[in-house]
């Protein structure tokens, strides 16, 4: 169970605070985007523009400020790293693990916040065998200007 005192996702607000190059890459790329309101929009991602990242890139849509999340993107790799392709599936229809308690909790806290959070570098367990570090970088996506709507995921696994 993930408790409120974990502290191993936080805000960003510099790209300087991410160990991965690609996730600093990743924030950068988001920084320079056009904002409306209070983020960048979802048309403005350019799948293009993330090569350096895209099989490891996600977006989640928000559903109800938060009651659920919706991926309507899972990263190739990602998917494959957790033998699993969530793309269509909300957090509420799958498998309840740790994992998706820390999923949930760090994109309530985009929406808490309106901001970037960084997930990590911490330990990640693949079918109770494989162990692997992971770090992720959540960006808040809007269509509205004043509500997060979308969030655009980074995830590293090393």
């Amino acid at each position: 169970m993930i408790r409120p005192q974990d502290t191993s996702w936080r805000r960003v607000d510099s790209a300087k605070s991410l160990n991965s190059p690609a996730l600093r890459q990743l924030y950068n790329y988001w920084q320079g985007l056009p904002k409306l309101g209070i983020a960048p929009t979802r048309q403005s991602v350019n799948p293009r523009d993330l090569t350096f990242v895209l099989g490891w890139v996600s977006i989640a849509r928000v559903i109800d400020s938060g009651a659920d999340y919706y991926f309507s993107l899972i990263g190739s790799e990602f998917a494959r790293a957790i033998n699993n392709d969530i793309t269509g599936y909300k957090i509420s229809e799958l498998h309840q693990s740790a994992f998706l308690e820390r999923t949930r909790a760090i994109f309530d806290t985009v929406i808490r916040y309106r901001a970037p959070v960084q997930n990590g570098p911490t330990p990640l367990q693949i079918d109770k065998r494989d162990h692997k570090q992971i770090e992720s970088l959540s960006l808040p996506l809007t269509r509205s200007g004043s509500d997060v709507e979308a969030i655009l995921i980074g995830i590293v696994l090393d």
